[in-house]
């Protein structure tokens, strides 16, 4: 009696929560979210089964976010504000409140006037730009962190003035706000550490992947994305081209481990998830770069697993990423229009530090309409990094500046 009451009860249970799935997805899929918000890895089991189920997930906003996650649409999810890493329920009440009562915020200098800041300190405003939740205030995130500390003092002198009883020089007995200062007008911050800021407040990637971050270059040396593998492998064992030696990038996640000598290593990017299976010489050289969080680089054959339903590579090779970087790259291309007359010493300043390589450096400078193709000689060859790029089009005048590698493997058919 015991086993069949409960194997009813749970029937029932699984017939109502699949029909609400089946129906009302969104809604369904925002209430789990919610029921386990302050478990980060469930959270982000959750969020990829919402993409699965083509249902978009918006990112936290303090001008329309609640505490919960909540259906805004049949096919729409909103990020919870308490959801994010060091905002409690008192900041996100604080929040909702002011803004039910005053309309949304319209600036950062509004917010933290309006919010009581006793729940609110710089460490959680912090959280909150870093994870995206102010982004409708404005300028960028890297803006809205530089505006930050004025906007707090501006508060500050507010709240104190307020207490203080101070009036304007005519005596009317109320006070004009001064106007707020200009948003600082930064540069974005690269995507990559948009990423990384997601994730240290989320858990988990809003604006993209750390490994689609790399496109630009990553896409020179690998065969495809991981979620486009299983498609390419064949699922009988004996068919022709069963098994291809593919080139893949990918960050790892979760791990386990057969023995001391064997592991199995999860790698993802913005496009899936694919096994890598490391096998006894691979993990002996390999296994000290396997760490959760780290980008790499894998050479392998990938065949289909019926065990587990999947695609599977099987890696004889690996590289760190910086590593990996280095020794598919061959060069560095540079162009130039119209640069500042202190443009050599900025040049020399950022090219500097990665003196000692193997890649030659190629400039195309042009002004007006001139132009002219320079090649660096043999005592500024560099070391190729990833970040080098970015760290050139920092300096006024450098249109592009981009790593040239050359395909090492391709797709083919494993011997």
């Amino acid at each position: 009696g015991f086993n069949k009451s409960h194997a009813a009860a749970y029937a029932l249970v699984a017939y109502q929560t699949a029909y609400l799935k089946a129906h009302y997805p969104a809604e369904f899929m925002a209430a789990t979210l919610s029921s386990d918000m302050d478990k980060t890895e469930a959270v982000v089991d959750f969020l990829e089964d919402s993409r699965a189920r083509q249902i978009e997930v918006l990112p936290p906003c303090v001008n329309h976010s609640i505490f919960h996650f909540r259906a805004t649409h049949p096919r729409t999810i909103r990020y919870g504000l308490g959801a994010i890493k060091g905002v409690g329920g008192p900041a996100t009440d604080a929040i909702v409140r002011e803004r039910e009562r005053g309309g949304v915020y319209r600036d950062i200098y509004d917010f933290c006037q309006r919010v009581e800041l006793k729940s609110l300190n710089k460490r959680v405003l912090e959280a909150l730009i870093t994870a995206g939740a102010m982004d409708a205030l404005g300028g960028n995130r890297a803006s809205l962190l530089a505006a930050l500390p004025d906007a707090l003092k501006a508060a500050d002198q507010r709240t104190r003035d307020g207490a203080a009883g101070q009036v304007d020089l005519f005596g009317i007995g109320s006070r004009v706000a001064a106007p707020p200062p200009p948003m600082p007008q930064l540069p974005e911050l690269a995507l990559i550490d948009k990423l990384k800021g997601e994730f240290a407040t989320l858990g988990w990637y809003l604006s993209g992947h750390p490994v689609d971050a790399l496109a630009p270059w990553l896409s020179e040396i690998v065969s495809c994305r991981l979620g486009e593998v299983a498609p390419r492998v064949p699922r009988e064992r004996k068919a022709r081209g069963a098994e291809l030696n593919l080139t893949l990038a990918g960050q790892v996640g979760m791990m386990r481990k057969r023995g001391d000598n064997i592991a199995f290593v999860q790698l993802q990017d913005g496009s899936g998830r694919l096994e890598t299976a490391f096998f006894t010489e691979a993990y002996a050289e390999f296994g000290g770069m396997l760490q959760a969080g780290e980008i790499i680089v894998v050479e392998g054959v990938a065949s289909w697993d019926e065990f587990n339903g999947g695609a599977q590579l099987r890696v004889r090779r690996a590289w760190p990423l910086a590593e990996a970087c280095q020794h598919h790259a061959r060069g560095l291309s540079i162009s130039v229009r119209n640069p500042a007359p202190d443009f050599a010493a900025d040049l020399k300043r950022t090219l500097a530090p990665w003196r000692g390589g193997g890649i030659n450096v190629r400039l195309r400078y042009r002004r007006g309409p001139a132009s002219v193709e320079l090649e660096f000689g043999d005592q500024w060859r560099l070391r190729a990094d990833p970040a080098l790029p970015a760290l050139l089009l920092k300096i006024p005048g450098v249109e592009s500046a981009e790593l040239v590698f050359r395909r090492v493997f391709s797709e083919s058919a494993a011997a």
